[in-house]
């Protein structure tokens, strides 16, 4: 931006212009704790652990990249007497009170405090011309996107400045090292097309022409133009886990004349209602896998004109599919004038340059809204690599997997997650009194416990090897894999929980266990297994402990049932066939000690099978 000043403004004070402005704390960002929405409400105060400021003269930024306002003092001025020129530069402003120069709530909408940035002197009485509002933080990985919502202040137009000196409201964004981020936020440059002035997209100027400022009396010949509130996103996606730096910037115009000031409210908000327009992806509405539809909720710019009358804007979309990170085709909305959802159709044996080797693609969608031809920004939903979910390819599958595939995939993940369970609850009896454990529970019947009262413990441990060596089976996968001696005929459950071997049950803790059916026979299988009830009670079978609200300290989620479906006949030595479901423990308050999870009403048939019957004829009609 020009620094110099015009000898045609009358506004000019090139004396005090001249004077320079040393700092005794030059302002440099900091990356010391704060995050992305810390503070982001604004609602009770402005606080200095989660936001920086800086004040200085517009002559004295330098130019891109790097630390462009190194000539700052740094430090947050809420305008008290004595500290710098004693105007306000970083003011906590609350909701009640109205803009004293254009009549406008100092909050955005719903809220009850926000930060006004600037202030109606300007330079050189107010001596210092410029004021930043920043934020230096890791982008989280979950949260690509930025929202604030924003109104701007300002005295005097294009028509009385030249060559970019105008008084700006802008929203710079940069990484560690002080380079601008490209795309990462525009105000649409609506007013860079309506004078031709070059001022980029990140910075906002007054401009009567625009649709949504509007002008107020100021008592000269040059009015007040503001812009009420609205809604603005920072996209943050391309910096993912990665330090930036957001700062908000208030100038007064480099000819000293004409001030700008502007409030900042909701980091971290909704958009929803926004003058400008608000954009979200509609998943609900969507579909996820073959063939289908694609859909986003949009709200369209809009005011009220001089007349009272309402008028809309308009809002195009353009929605990307990505395969590996790459943009393969982008679909477009064209114009859209009226409504409040748009859906693309998908189908994917019509779209073109995608690999149906990678069993899908993700999605990123930009809005693009307008009011009367003249941009007003964009919003953006999806990140260029991974799109809305996490995970590439995994946004829209071509093909939508059969509920056979489903139980394949979700048997694998359990048996995944499973597997690094590391402890097992020992067996007791459900009928015997405590300090007598069952055998592996294969067989029935009650035997003396090796260990005294039940415990959980790794199976590793010499007193449990022992009970696995005197039986058949110990349930977590080794077996002798012999012939049934009919009727005696009953599934090995085992119960698996600790993700590391420092893992324990507490008395306030949530705990997902692994619950195993398995099948140590060679020559039956069972089917339609059903665990019907699970519930926990004391050692001697009595219900857990009450809390104060009436509640269980004890809980089991679920109760039941607990479907199994079909467990075939294991496949060898050491090779059970095995069924898993999940299940989570609550304990709230439990006291310490032993209980008991019992496991009712297992119900299942049994299918004995001969050599012969497991080969089937598989029938194929002719097309």
């Amino acid at each position: 931006m020009s620094h110099e000043h015009s000898a045609g403004d009358p506004h000019a004070t090139p004396d005090a212009a001249a004077r320079r402005f040393v700092p005794t704390t030059p302002y440099h960002p900091r990356l010391t704790g704060m995050t992305a929405c810390g503070n982001g409400s604004l609602d009770d105060s402005l606080d200095p652990t989660q936001w920086q400021g800086a004040v200085g003269r517009r002559n004295q930024i330098r130019h891109e990249p790097g630390n462009i306002f190194a000539e700052f003092e740094e430090g947050l001025f809420p305008g008290a007497p004595g500290v710098l020129d004693g105007h306000p530069h970083q003011a906590h402003v609350t909701s009640g009170t109205a803009d004293p120069l254009v009549g406008i709530s100092q909050t955005a909408p719903g809220s009850t405090g926000a930060v006004r940035l600037g202030n109606s002197r300007n330079w050189p009485d107010a001596e210092l011309s410029c004021e930043v509002l920043s934020k230096t933080f890791i982008v989280p990985l979950d949260q690509p996107f930025l929202s604030f919502w924003y109104a701007v202040v300002q005295h005097g137009g294009p028509d009385n400045h030249n060559g970019g000196s105008q008084a700006y409201f802008r929203v710079r964004v940069t990484d560690a090292q002080g380079v601008l981020i490209p795309g990462a936020f525009s105000f649409g440059n609506g007013l860079g097309a309506l004078t031709n002035s070059g001022y980029p997209d990140d910075t906002l100027v007054a401009n009567p022409k625009h649709p949504l400022f509007q002008s107020a009396e100021s008592g000269t010949s040059d009015p007040y133009l503001y812009k009420d509130w609205s809604c603005a996103q920072i996209d943050l996606s391309t910096h993912l886990g990665q330090q930036v730096t957001v700062e908000f910037i208030t100038a007064d115009c480099a000819h000293t004349g004409h001030f700008s000031y502007a409030y900042i409210d909701n980091i971290c908000g909704t958009c929803a209602g926004s003058p400008s327009g608000s954009f979200r992806y509609a998943c609900e509405a969507s579909d996820h896998c073959g063939a289908g539809k694609i859909c986003f909720d949009y709200s369209l710019p809009s005011k009220v004109d001089k007349q009272g009358l309402s008028v809309t804007g308009e809002v195009s979309i353009q929605l990307q599919l990505i395969q590996n990170g790459v943009t393969v085709l982008t679909l477009s909305s064209g114009l859209l004038i009226r409504g409040e959802r748009h859906c693309f159709a998908i189908d994917p044996a019509q779209l073109t340059g995608l690999n149906p080797a990678l069993g899908g693609f993700d999605i990123r969608a930009t809005a693009s809204f307008s009011m009367g031809q003249v941009p007003l920004g964009t919003m953006v939903t999806g990140t260029p690599h991974e799109g809305v979910t996490a995970g590439r390819n995994n946004d829209y599958r071509l093909r939508c997997p059969s509920c056979d595939e489903i139980a394949r995939n979700q048997a694998e993940q359990l048996r995944r997650r499973c597997a690094t369970k590391r402890k097992h609850l020992a067996r007791v009896s459900c009928h015997c009194p405590p300090g007598v454990a069952s055998g592996c529970g294969c067989g029935g019947g009650c035997s003396e416990s090796h260990g005294g009262a039940a415990e959980s413990a790794d199976l590793a441990t010499p007193a449990l090897a022992g009970v696995a060596k005197a039986v058949d089976c110990d349930c977590q996968g080794h077996c002798d894999c012999k012939a049934v001696t009919w009727p005696s005929i009953k599934p090995c459950l085992s119960v698996a929980w600790a993700d590391s071997d420092c893992d324990g049950l507490e008395g306030n803790d949530v705990e997902v266990m692994c619950i195993s059916v398995c099948n140590c026979h060679s020559n039956l299988g069972f089917s339609n297994l059903v665990i019907q009830q699970i519930q926990v009670t004391d050692a001697h079978g009595r219900p857990v402990a009450m809390l104060p609200d009436g509640t269980p300290s004890i809980q089991v989620v679920p109760s039941g049932p607990l479907c199994f479906g079909d467990i075939g006949p294991c496949r060898g030595k050491d090779q059970p066939s095995c069924v898993t479901r999940e299940l989570a423990v609550s304990l709230r308050g439990a006291a310490a000690g032993s209980y008991r999870l019992t496991f009712s009403g297992i119900c299942f048939d049994v299918v004995h099978h001969v050599q012969d019957e497991q080969c089937f004829v598989l029938p194929v009609c002719k097309d």
